[in-house]
């Protein structure tokens, strides 16, 4: 099974509409398999003390969703936004990835997550850095480095601009950016507004897989480095350990909320069982979760495994 592909976004588009991007292939049954897998998802959040969000998006059109009509905070899930845009702008100035940047000291900023920060304050490093956008896009996602984050809003696109040229470019709706991880640092409540509906996360995923959303040196990089991620092993990856199958996903996590609970967590990914290529896009996002970060990553995690498991026993099925 192929993904279709063509050299125009334009016409890629007209030929396949968002709502028909994928094929339902591993898991065919006189039974419509969605319906009872919608009716098991649906049957497990309701249970469950926080507000979940569901999209999966198959291979051949049909697609479900469970708690899609709220708003979920986007958190660090918008560093794969920002990082098609990134890939945008160097297309366009016809920049490569090894373009360097010099970052000054005061843009590592000390009260944010940040692996690049600690890797230069060990190195004892007091002047400005010369460090790629490649580098950047890596630990931003990979590593959901903050710093790295918002160096590169500042080079070339901005939350409002990001979220503006996503919309044009590929007529999506039912997401919104405004902030950055700073100004979210300095507010948490502003980052419910930088937030999504899981389908219009998924759909995202689903159109930078299959269109040229970005020309194919980026897009190849991006994707090896999705798959490549050390966050939230605990998440969507967690049930695939041990198969064949493979991943590659942008976690984001929340700040915690007056009353005590997990504002966010979330994972959105792309799922293959096999080399022909990915089977499903998956995205799930936990808000004001009443319980601890392990217990919700178990959520994520409990989703990913009821949606493998119909894939699995289809392909076991040779259907």
């Amino acid at each position: 099974m192929t993904f279709f592909t063509n050299n125009r976004f334009v016409r890629a588009w007209s030929a396949c509409t968002l709502l028909l991007l994928f094929s339902l292939s591993a898991c065919r049954s006189p039974e419509n398999p969605l319906d009872a897998l919608r009716t098991q998802l649906r049957a497990y959040t309701d249970t469950l003390d926080a507000q979940v969000g569901i999209a999966l998006l198959t291979e051949d059109g049909d697609s479900l969703t469970v708690g899609n009509e709220a708003r979920y905070p986007l958190m660090s899930v918008y560093k794969f936004h920002q990082a098609l845009a990134v890939c945008h702008c160097l297309q366009a100035r016809r920049q490569p990835l090894d373009t360097l940047l010099r970052v000054s000291p005061s843009e590592l900023r000390p009260d944010t997550w940040s692996p690049l920060r600690e890797k230069y304050r060990t190195a004892g490093g007091q002047d400005s850095i010369g460090i790629t956008v490649r580098e950047l896009l890596l630990y931003a996602l990979q590593q959901s480095d903050n710093n790295a984050c918002d160096i590169l809003f500042r080079r070339y696109m901005s939350p409002a601009e990001v979220g503006g040229w996503l919309r044009e470019r590929t007529r999506l709706e039912g997401f919104d950016m405004a902030f950055t991880e700073e100004e979210m640092g300095q507010q948490h409540l502003r980052a419910y507004e930088n937030w999504t509906t899981p389908y219009a996360a998924a759909s995202l995923m689903a159109l930078f897989l299959q269109t040229d959303l970005v020309d194919a040196p980026y897009r190849a990089f991006l994707k090896q480095a999705m798959q490549e991620c050390r966050t939230g092993t605990a998440r969507l990856p967690a049930p695939l350990l041990g198969t064949e199958a493979t991943i590659g996903h942008k976690t984001g996590s929340g700040f915690v909320t007056t009353d005590g609970r997990l504002m966010a967590t979330n994972d959105v990914g792309f799922v293959s069982l096999s080399p022909d290529g990915p089977r499903y896009v998956l995205a799930v996002f936990v808000k004001d979760s009443g319980y601890d970060e392990p217990a919700t990553e178990a959520i994520i995690a409990h989703v990913s495994r009821l949606v493998y498991a119909c894939w699995a026993k289809g392909e076991d099925a040779g259907l």
